[in-house]
């Protein structure tokens, strides 16, 4: 599971690095707190948290997301004299293997917990959303599951589910870039 801290890098950069770290600090307890003795918790990047949870079903998985978004909203965190904060998150959810009888890969399933992060993160924040790998889907391209989730849900390659309706679109794509600078290619600014 991916915890993303919603508008970290904001209240970093309106309060000061000292108030985002003793944010670090608060949601580091909060989770701890919130979650059980054996899971593992780890501070990602950024405002961003890896909490991970062995052989869990997936309405496990989801009571963890929605125990732990439900948690971060109500934290209220003491930056200063008078000064607190409270934040909100948004989650993606994914097992470890991402498929029932499939060899375990982290790298799979932390691809397919940013996917559902993403489309949490669309519909807005404080929310989560999870994609889980069903057994017809062990033998699908991974490209395919993530591009069109969706698309594999109907094909009974994954379940998705979320705090809301989530709209599971492709993935953001960056426009297309010519190969060759346009100047070099009209011939213009050499000489």
């Amino acid at each position: 599971m991916l915890l993303e801290l919603d508008a970290f890098k904001a209240l970093n950069e309106q309060h000061g690095q000292a108030a985002g770290d003793a944010v670090l600090r608060a949601v580091t307890r909060c989770l701890r707190q919130h979650s059980d003795r054996h899971d593992r918790i780890a501070r990602w990047a950024g405002g961003t948290f890896l909490v991970v949870r062995h052989d869990t079903a997936a309405a496990a998985a989801q009571a963890l997301a929605n125990r732990l978004r439900a948690a971060i909203e109500r934290l209220v965190v003491d930056i200063g004299p008078g000064q607190h904060l409270t934040l909100t998150a948004t989650l993606g959810v994914a097992p470890l293997p991402l498929f029932p009888t499939a060899p375990a890969t982290l790298e799979d399933s932390l691809r397919a917990a940013d996917r559902a992060l993403q489309s949490a993160r669309r519909g807005g924040h404080n929310a989560w959303a999870m994609l889980w790998g069903e057994e017809a889907g062990r033998d699908v391209d991974l490209y395919s599951l993530l591009h069109d989730p969706a698309r594999a849900m109907a094909c009974g390659w994954v379940s998705l589910a979320g705090s809301r309706p989530m709209a599971w679109l492709p993935p953001r794509q960056e426009p297309a870039r010519p190969a060759v600078d346009q100047d070099v290619q009209t011939g213009r600014g050499q000489r």
